[in-house]
């Protein structure tokens, strides 16, 4: 099997636990495996930065409606755009991810499946509406209150992406740390946020072993993404 076809089955989750566990071995061991990795990370890399089409398509759109000169405008952004993408890219090239990298890569807001806004029912909870509404001050404040009398790990768990979202990291730690050992719906989501804010913190050890009791749930969630971040923080322990 050549190094091409290697990674490709890394990524593909065709290896299996022995296979990779050599892999992992040999990334460290192989600096040819290690760069052509690298190099498949920055393909990666430049696939999802394509899902910017979209907004490319809007800007086209867009000047299709106005004048001359907000054509020119448009056009000015796109090209920015197009600019800002090359550079990432180069930068991700030349010197590898880190942490803040990885935590801008990974993160994304967590939607509302616990209690879900339904349109014209009065029944709504307030802190779910501020919430889907991206009021995150205010749901933070709601989710709160209502720990206070219930100590939900489900309530807990919004409340602590409510502070993420506002870049409060340790205060967001503090409240997954309570519920990361609970047996409950979010469990693995609140394993991956918890990982994330360690990684943004630079306490790779401690995220590396969340993501191995991760592992050890056996549950499918962010499973390619996990994968993708434990070669980083191995590399980063190993240094």
């Amino acid at each position: 099997m050549n190094k091409e076809e290697y990674i490709q089955d890394y990524f593909a989750e065709r290896l299996n636990e022995e296979e990779l566990k050599k892999f992992q071995i040999a990334l460290k061991s192989d600096p040819d495996l290690k760069k052509s990795y690298e190099e498949y990370l920055v393909l990666r890399e430049a696939s999802k930065l394509r899902e910017q089409q979209e907004l490319k398509k809007e800007l086209i759109d867009l000047e299709s409606d106005h004048n001359k000169q907000d054509k020119k405008l448009s056009y000015k952004i796109l090209l920015a755009t197009a600019a800002a993408a090359i550079v990432t890219l180069v930068f991700f090239s030349l010197n590898g991810p880190d942490s803040d990298m990885i935590f801008e890569q990974y993160y994304k807001e967590y939607p509302n499946t616990y209690k879900p806004v339904v349109r014209d029912n009065t029944r709504n909870d307030p802190a779910f509406i501020a919430y889907e509404n991206k009021d995150y001050e205010k749901s933070e404040r709601l989710l709160q209150e209502l720990l206070v009398d219930d100590i939900s790990p489900d309530l807990r768990f919004y409340l602590a992406l409510s502070q993420m979202a506002q870049e409060k990291y340790q205060e967001a730690g503090r409240e997954l740390d309570q519920i990361i050992q609970t047996d409950f719906e979010y469990q693995a989501e609140a394993l991956w946020y918890r990982t994330l804010i360690h990684i943004q913190a630079e306490e790779y050890l401690k995220a590396k072993n969340l993501l191995d009791l991760m592992n050890n749930l056996n549950t499918n969630f962010k499973q390619e993404e996990r994968q993708e971040i434990l070669v980083f923080l191995n590399e980063e322990l190993s240094e």
